[in-house]
């Protein structure tokens, strides 16, 4: 969908428990697509301390004990 858009540097927010892992494949297609349409990612991890999973194809990361936590307000900052 970001491909085919007109949009260009708009801001993505990514929320996940960072359970997932992401190949370097597709961190490398990610981040290219970045670049060319301009867009930002901030990822919100929810209940975990660990960034790994994120931490290849994000611009900003959040971490948050829940959606009531007040760190989740700094995605409504981008």
């Amino acid at each position: 969908m970001i491909k085919q858009s007109r949009f260009h540097q708009a801001d993505i927010i990514f929320v996940t428990d960072g359970e997932a892992h992401v190949n370097g494949q597709f961190i490398d297609y990610w981040n290219e697509l970045k670049k060319e349409k301009g867009f930002s990612v901030l990822s919100m991890l929810l209940g975990t301390e660990s960034i790994q999973g994120v931490q290849g194809f994000s611009d900003r990361i959040v971490k948050a004990s829940s959606f009531e936590d007040e760190s989740v307000y700094q995605a409504f900052e981008i």
